[in-house]
C-alpha cells in the first residue's frame, strides 16, 4: 500500500500540540496508514519528547525527501527563519502562534509531495 505523506503542523509551541504529536507518533501503529512529518521547530519537539517521556529521535530535515518515515525517528521540517526561545508554557503568545505553521516551511518547493496537512492544536483568536 502506498501510504500518503501527512504534514502535521506542531500547533502553538506553548500549548499541548507538540506533546499530542509525540504521544501519537510514539505509537508505531501511527505509521501503518501514513508517512507523517512534523512541520515546526525541532527543539520544541525534542522538549515535547522529554516532557512525554519518549526516546523518539528528533531529526530536523530541510525537505520532505529527507524524511525516513520510521517509527523511532520523528522527522521535523524546520525553517531557519523561525526561532523559538523561552517558551511561555501554558500562555497564549502571538510569537508561538506565528511559529506554529510558518509559510516559509509550508510553502517549500517539495511541499507538493504531501497529500494532506493538519494542525495538532492552535490557540483560538
Amino acid at each position: 500500500m502506498n501510504r500518503p505523506i501527512i504534514a502535521i503542523t506542531m500547533g502553538d509551541a506553548a500549548g499541548i500540540g507538540p506533546e499530542l504529536i509525540v504521544k501519537i507518533l510514539n505509537d508505531p501503529a501511527s505509521y501503518d496508514k501514513c508517512r507523517p512529518i512534523v512541520v515546526g521547530d525541532p527543539k520544541v519537539m525534542r522538549d515535547a519528547c522529554e516532557i512525554v517521556g519518549t526516546d523518539l529521535e528528533v531529526k530536523a530535515v530541510e525537505t520532505v525527501l529527507e524524511s525516513q518515515f520510521t517509527p523511532s525517528i520523528l522527522s521535523v521540517l524546520a525553517s531557519a527563519d523561525v526561532r523559538i526561545d523561552g517558551i511561555p508554557r501554558g500562555r497564549v503568545d502571538p510569537a508561538m502562534g506565528k511559529a506554529a505553521a510558518p509559510p516559509c516551511v509550508c510553502n517549500k518547493p517539495t511541499s507538493w509531495l504531501w497529500q494532506a496537512r493538519c494542525t495538532a492544536s492552535s490557540p483560538r483568536p
